[in-house]
């Protein structure tokens, strides 16, 4: 049991100390007030807004994202790749994610055998330090490991709520995150992606409706179909492109704690070789499927009063390159 409260504590210790950050990075006020529906941001580039300006694909990949909790073990999920692509050696794997029981595993100088034991301590519920909230402090957009003109370019204006490495806060409410509708956001990049495998988005459901007054337990999951574009620009060899993927997210997190779900893919395998190669841009937009009090069974209900609303935390892409 004291195991557990300090892993708690810590948790909260790092969401605390991490959100304060933040503010150096754009106005803090902005799109922080007390009024739900003020809080939107709805900026999207006009020439993202022109479809005629790009050749669009679309992609869906459902059934090929895994969903997770931000503080679930992200080990077997996405590490032990890092490890066999060769982003980072075991040795390095063990120093950023192993906790005191993982270094402490006993080398009888059998190699294959040491590994194997070293991934089952790794992947272990317990090992916080390989949870999905401690893998974005080493692979955020603004992490050293991106390069000091990349992680700096993604450190400027209010997308930087999303590259901060913060996946879910629990203090500072919408200082670290973007608060979107259906119609979304979009962004253009500094650089442009040249390589690239994962990419992860954390995000939460988000509503008005005071479940107190009205007597009734909080709705704490909903399903979505999440649509993210990514544009690239018109060359001498190639037109301009646009290449969206869509997914149906079965159970996002809402109202729950500020918990978010992180949703992870691998699109190098779910795209065909160097799709996103040039890409310099992109959309995030989402529908909403079904909530059980404004949207049971799929049937949006025009007796209930409420918004409804995605909170964006963080857009990742471990070990990408940029140019």
């Amino acid at each position: 049991m004291k195991k557990i409260r300090y892993g708690l504590l810590l948790v909260a210790m790092l969401t605390i100390t991490g959100c304060a950050a933040v503010e150096e990075t754009f106005d803090g006020q902005e799109f922080h007030t007390q009024e739900f529906s003020e809080n939107y941001y709805r900026v999207i580039p006009a020439k993202y807004q022109k479809e005629s300006n790009y050749q669009e694909t679309v992609t869906d990949i459902s059934g090929n994202v895994h969903f997770a909790s931000p503080y679930a073990n992200a080990h077997n999920a996405i590490i032990l790749n890092d490890i066999a692509r060769g982003y980072i050696t075991m040795e390095q794997a063990v120093e950023l994610y192993g906790d005191e029981q993982v270094k402490s595993v006993p080398n009888t100088g059998n190699e294959a055998e040491y590994y194997i034991k070293l991934n089952e301590a790794l992947a272990r519920p317990g090992n916080f330090n390989a949870s999905w909230y401690n893998y974005a402090q080493h692979n955020s957009l603004t992490s050293k490991s991106m390069g000091q003109s990349v992680a700096q370019a993604f450190k400027g204006g209010i997308f930087s709520k999303l590259t901060d490495s913060l996946i879910v806060c629990n203090g500072d409410g919408s200082l670290v995150r973007m608060q979107i509708d259906e119609q979304g956001i979009g962004q253009t990049f500094k650089h442009e992606l040249i390589d690239y495998q994962n990419f992860i988005i954390t995000a939460r459901g988000g509503t008005d409706i005071d479940y107190r007054s009205l007597g009734i337990s909080n709705v704490t999951k909903a399903r979505v179909m999440m649509e993210i574009s990514f544009f690239i620009e018109k060359s001498t060899t190639s037109q301009a492109l646009k290449h969206t993927i869509k997914y149906e997210v079965p159970e996002l997190n809402v109202d729950d704690n500020s918990i978010t779900t992180v949703m992870s893919m691998d699109l190098s395998l779910l795209l065909a070789k160097d799709t996103l190669k040039r890409v310099s841009g992109m959309t995030i937009k989402y529908e909403l499927l079904e909530h059980d009090y404004l949207m049971p069974g799929g049937v949006k209900d025009l007796t209930k009063d409420g918004e409804f609303a995605l909170m964006l935390y963080e857009v990742m892409f471990p070990f990408s390159v940029w140019r």
